[in-house]
């Protein structure tokens, strides 16, 4: 069965980071998928066959910008229905700050559910390194302004209590190191494509 990855983490985790590994040219090529009225980028098509892995894998949300994935989608419904969309064709992983607190109740959690492919990946990154990339990602962006915590705190402990409860409903949770977190995930694509032969 093709693999619905849900890498989730509050703001400095590295999800971002993390997704964009796969669109790194020197490890694999990749196709840009545009909306063919508006030519706004939808997500990618990744080759990873150079891992022994025939099934495409798809990302959803555009990372033409320093923050990517599917915050910049207009609605949750949209980010389920690329999701679904994408999974009939391939592997899926997808990232944002507003579905890595999507719970129980939330639309894409919901709308995914039927599939019994998604797997909930949350980076085990610490609040203090959390906050400490923030703050550099704003000094990197000439933002001087002294930056307060409580947002990003709270948003970390929304994301952790979200995966608590996708666990305690037996929902498919797992921790990803967030020191070198592509070798994890590629190995749950890898075990996915295996499952499908």
């Amino acid at each position: 069965m093709n693999i619905i990855l849900r890498l989730s983490g509050t703001f400095g985790s590295g999800k971002t980071t993390a997704v964009r590994e796969f669109l790194d040219p020197f490890k694999y090529s990749s196709e840009t998928l545009r909306n063919s009225s508006t030519n706004k980028v939808m997500g990618y098509k990744v080759n990873l066959s150079s891992q022994n892995i025939s099934t495409p894998l798809y990302i959803v949300g555009s990372y033409e910008n320093i923050c990517g994935g599917t915050d910049g989608i207009k609605t949750q419904e949209e980010v389920g229905q690329r999701i679904l969309k994408a999974w009939e064709f391939g592997h899926v992983i997808y990232e944002g700050a507003l579905v890595s607190g999507a719970g129980l109740k939330g639309t894409v959690t919901q709308m995914t559910e039927s599939t019994e492919a998604t797997t909930y990946a949350f980076l085990d990154t610490s609040e203090d390194k959390c906050i400490e990339r923030v703050i550099k990602r704003r000094l990197d962006a000439g933002n001087i302004k002294e930056f307060n915590p409580k947002n990003l705190i709270h948003k970390y402990r929304s994301v952790f209590k979200c995966s608590q409860n996708l666990d305690s409903a037996n929902y498919n949770v797992i921790s990803i190191n967030h020191l070198n977190p592509h070798p994890q995930l590629l190995e749950l694509i890898r075990d996915a494509e295996n499952d499908r032969r």
